[in-house]
């Protein structure tokens, strides 16, 4: 009987030594699967990010084509009518508010290379929130 149980006993090692590791390589496989599963969304966070950058700066381009526009009509009423249209406001006026609603220092560096300015770019600039980084 103990020489049975000896048996059992070294059997049941064997078997908790093969459990062991086949937990050991189960555990590497999951690590490995899980480094691929973070780096795609990581990757994939990268790119939904530059996307909305992106889009900002649409949105922002189409906010200023459409001043723009609006200040052409006004500008043309004055013009077409003078005694009865108020005069709109010079246009520095309304390049110089542009400039402060930058947020990108390359928008500020663009700016200041058409109006011919000296390259000073604000360290004031509004902020904006992106993705972290985990």
């Amino acid at each position: 009987m103990l020489e049975a149980m000896k048996k059992s006993t070294q059997k049941m090692e064997r078997d908790f030594e093969q459990v062991g590791s086949l937990i050991a390589k189960l555990v590497g496989e999951i690590d490995k699967k899980n480094t691929i599963i973070f780096n795609t969304i990581s990757d994939l966070l990268g790119k939904v990010q530059f996307q909305d950058v992106v889009r900002q700066r649409l949105e922002k381009f189409c906010e200023v084509c459409s001043e723009i526009s609006e200040y052409s009509r006004r500008r043309l009423r004055w013009v077409d009518n003078p005694d009865k249209e108020e005069k709109p406001e010079e246009i520095k006026v309304l390049v110089e508010k542009m400039k402060q609603d930058y947020i990108m220092a390359d928008q500020r560096r663009v700016h200041a290379e058409v109006f011919n300015e000296e390259t000073k770019i604000k360290e004031e600039a509004p902020k904006i929130e992106l993705f972290k980084n985990w």
